[in-house]
């Protein structure tokens, strides 16, 4: 990797940091990062940026490389809010605009949601996607593993998502699955749990293989 483009790298990731910080610090409920998917993924991005930014800062100074588990959690991260992005304009944009989910204006406090919307949906993971494509091209990955290494946060969360939503065990905050009497509605939204972490994987490839173009 040029030194230039190192240097975007840093900067591009400096700005998600700066933007992320600008809302988790207006989380009302700190437990709600775990809860949510979007924040879930773009608390994990935040995390992994400043480590990133640490070691390119190092590299920029002479004092070894960024080791590849570091660009294997940019490439995670990035597949993340690159799916929060897909996920949101394509699944639950619309159900926001119908009303058939939750709204998250009780979430921020001080913090216009439409904002935080357009941070958390749009502006970090094009950041970040920006950041891989270009300006971390020579960070190639030498281990093809990591497609399936990046999806496991997404899986895992949709999977425990289904488990406590079958299980009563929490309020569903996205209300995909309807009451086990609407059957068809039911259906549609199982469906839909499984189509996610499914786009992801897809995402994950796309992105691990347009990285080595």
């Amino acid at each position: 990797m040029s030194e230039i483009l190192q240097i975007l790298a840093v900067l591009l990731n400096i700005s998600i940091i700066i933007l992320e910080i600008s809302i988790f610090v207006k989380v009302k409920n700190k437990l709600n990062i775990l809860k949510f998917y979007t924040f879930l993924q773009n608390f994990l991005a935040l995390v992994i940026s400043i480590v990133y930014c640490f070691y390119a800062v190092k590299q920029l100074l002479g004092h070894g490389n960024v080791p590849e588990i570091i660009k294997g959690l940019r490439y995670t991260a990035t597949c993340g809010l690159a799916a929060t992005m897909f996920v949101f304009a394509f699944f639950l944009a619309p159900r926001f605009k119908s009303g058939k989910s939750k709204s998250h204006a009780d979430l921020f406090g001080g913090l216009e949601p439409k904002k935080a919307n357009l941070i958390l949906h749009y502006i970090c993971p094009v950041i970040s996607i920006v950041s891989f494509l270009v300006c971390e091209r020579g960070t190639v990955l030498t281990n093809s593993e990591w497609t399936g290494y990046a999806a496991i946060p997404s899986c895992t969360y949709w999977a425990i998502y289904i488990l406590l939503t079958i299980a009563h065990l929490w309020q569903e905050p996205y209300g995909l699955i309807a009451p086990t009497k609407v059957k068809k509605k039911h259906l549609a939204g199982i469906l839909l749990l499984i189509v996610i972490p499914a786009s992801f994987i897809l995402i994950s490839y796309v992105l691990y293989w347009l990285n080595l173009i």
